[in-house]
C-alpha cells in the first residue's frame, strides 16, 4: 500500500474516533452500536446480499453503489435512469432497504471483493435511520464504512453522498438531523481519495419543501427522481471514473457550489421578460460581464440583451439549463451561441459537434421564432500546433454545416482573434484562451453586422 493510502485511511479513522466518539462506543456494543451485524431476522435480507455477491464473484465492476433503501431503488424506480446513466459503466448496485452502517459493514466483511479493484464506490447510507441515534452516531457510522472501503479496496475512491432531504419543510426533526450528518460526514472527504457531495437542494422547491414529483412521500425517489439523481450525481461521477463525457446527455455542472445560484440567477432575469438578445455560452461568455462589460454596455445594454454564459460549462451543461428555466418565456429575436472548448479535453471530438447540433435543435424547439448565430468555437493555446485548438478548428468545420441560411447561421471569426500566421497574443487572449477587454471588442465588431441583420435593424 502506498503511503498516500495510509494518509487517508488514518483522516478517516481519525474522524471516526476522535471527532465522532460513537464509533468506539459502537466497537464495545453499546447503545446504539455500529459493530459489524446482519439482518439475520428480517426476510430476504440473506438473500439479497447472496445475490449482490453472485454478482461481485462475475468481476468486472468498475462502480460500486452501496447504501440503503435510496440506493437499492435504481432497481425499481430508478431502473431507466441506471441504464441510462450506469449501463455502459460496470456498475453493481449494492443497495439494500433499511440497512444502518453496521448492517453494511457486516456485508463488507462478507463480501466478494477479492479480485475485484472498482475505480469508483458511490456511498449514500444514513436516511433509514430511526430517532434512536444521533447524528454524531451516523456519522460515525458512515466514517467507519468509509475506512472499510479504503482498507478493503485501496486503490478505489469513494464519493460519499449527502442524505437526501425529507419531511415536509426545514422544520422536520429527521431533515434538521439529517443536515447535521451531512456537516459531519463532509469531514471525511480528503478530496483525493475520498469526496464528498451534498446535492439535497435539487429536490428542494423554492419554498424548501420536498419536491412531490421528486419524492413522493418525502423520501424515496419517483423515476424522475433518480433522473435528477443521476444527473446532479454525473459530474462529479464522471470525473472520478476518468471518464470522457457525453456532450448530448443534459447534466448540470454538480461539482461547483457556486454553478447553481448561478443558474437559478439567470432564470430569474430571463423570468422578468424584456428579452430580445441572448448570449450562450461558458466562461468566454461569462466574461461579458467582466473583461467585456464595457463592449457589452456599448453594443448591447439597449437591445434587452441577456448574458446566458456560465464559467465552466460544457454542452451537456448548457443543454440542461435550456431545459430547466433558462430560456422559458421568452422569445428573444437571436440567440449568439459558443461553446464546446471545454469539451475539447473532456470528451471525444467525434461527439463534441453533435452535442452543439443538440443545443441548437434544443433552442429551435423551445424557441421557434429565434435565430440563431451559431459561432465557431475560437481559437486557443498559443498557436496552430495547440492540440486543443485543432480539436476545435476540426469541430467548427462540421459545425458550419448547421447554418441553413434561414434560422440558423454560421460565422467563425476565430481568424480575427490571432496573427495571420495562427500566433495567439495576451493582448487579446489574455491567458491563451479567454478574452481580453480587446478580445471583446473584436468579438462585438466582427459579429455586428450579423447581429444587426438577423435582428432585424437593417
Amino acid at each position: 500500500m502506498t503511503s498516500g493510502f495510509f494518509s487517508a485511511y488514518w483522516l478517516v479513522a481519525a474522524f471516526a474516533v476522535a471527532v465522532l466518539p460513537a464509533l468506539a462506543l459502537a466497537q464495545t456494543g453499546g447503545s446504539g452500536a455500529l459493530g459489524p451485524a446482519p439482518r439475520l431476522e428480517q426476510p430476504g435480507w440473506m438473500a439479497r446480499h447472496e445475490s449482490c455477491n453472485a454478482r461481485l464473484a462475475q468481476g468486472d465492476v468498475d462502480l460500486l453503489f452501496i447504501g440503503d433503501s435510496v440506493i437499492q431503488g435504481w432497481e425499481d424506480n430508478g431502473q431507466e435512469a441506471w441504464n441510462l446513466f450506469y449501463g455502459s459503466r460496470k456498475a453493481v448496485n449494492l443497495g439494500v432497504a433499511g440497512d444502518h452502517a453496521e448492517h453494511v459493514l457486516w456485508r463488507l466483511d462478507h463480501a466478494n471483493l477479492d479480485g475485484i479493484s472498482p475505480k469508483l464506490t458511490v456511498l449514500m447510507l444514513g436516511g433509514d435511520y430511526g430517532s434512536d441515534r444521533t447524528p454524531e452516531e451516523i456519522s460515525a457510522g458512515t466514517a467507519a464504512v468509509v475506512a472499510k472501503l479504503r482498507a478493503k479496496l485501496p486503490r478505489t475512491k469513494v464519493l460519499v453522498v449527502g442524505i437526501l432531504p425529507r419531511g415536509p419543510n426545514s422544520e422536520d426533526p429527521r431533515r434538521q438531523v439529517h443536515a447535521k450528518v451531512n456537516a459531519l460526514t463532509s469531514k471525511v472527504a480528503d478530496d483525493k481519495m475520498v469526496h464528498h457531495h451534498d446535492i439535497g437542494f435539487a429536490f428542494l422547491a423554492p419554498d424548501q419543501t420536498v419536491r412531490r414529483d421528486l419524492m413522493p412521500d418525502q423520501v424515496h425517489l419517483s423515476p424522475l427522481g433518480y433522473v435528477t439523481l443521476a444527473e446532479w450525481l454525473d459530474d462529479m461521477v464522471t470525473t472520478l471514473l476518468g471518464d470522457t463525457e457525453d456532450p448530448v446527455r443534459p447534466v448540470p455542472l454538480s461539482s461547483l457550489d457556486w454553478w447553481f445560484p448561478k443558474h437559478e440567477s439567470l432564470n430569474a432575469r430571463v423570468k422578468e421578460g424584456k428579452v430580445d438578445l441572448i448570449f450562450l455560452g461558458d466562461s468566454i461568455t461569462n466574461g461579458w460581464d467582466n473583461e467585456g462589460r464595457e463592449v457589452w454596455a456599448q453594443y448591447y445594454a439597449k437591445r434587452n440583451a441577456v448574458n446566458l454564459g456560465i464559467s465552466c460549462d460544457r454542452i451537456q451543461n448548457v443543454l440542461w439549463r435550456l431545459d430547466n428555466g433558462n430560456i422559458d418565456g421568452i422569445s428573444p429575436k437571436l440567440a449568439v451561441v459558443m461553446i464546446g472548448t471545454s469539451n475539447a479535453s473532456r470528451s471525444k471530438l467525434e461527439e463534441i459537434p453533435g452535442g452543439i447540433q443538440a443545443v441548437v435543435e434544443k433552442l429551435r424547439t423551445k424557441l421557434p421564432n429565434t435565430k440563431v448565430l451559431l459561432l465557431g468555437i475560437f481559437p486557443r493555446g498559443k498557436d496552430n500546433e495547440d492540440p486543443w485548438r485543432q480539436i476545435n478548428d476540426k469541430v467548427n468545420k462540421l459545425i458550419a454545416k448547421l447554418d441553413d441560411g434561414k434560422m440558423v447561421f454560421y460565422l467563425d471569426i476565430g481568424p480575427k482573434l490571432v496573427a495571420a500566421d495562427g500566433t495567439a497574443s495576451t493582448d487579446v487572449l489574455r491567458d491563451l484562451v479567454h478574452l481580453s477587454a480587446k478580445g471583446y471588442a473584436i468579438w462585438a465588431e466582427a459579429t455586428e453586422p450579423m447581429v444587426a441583420e438577423l435582428m432585424g435593424e437593417k
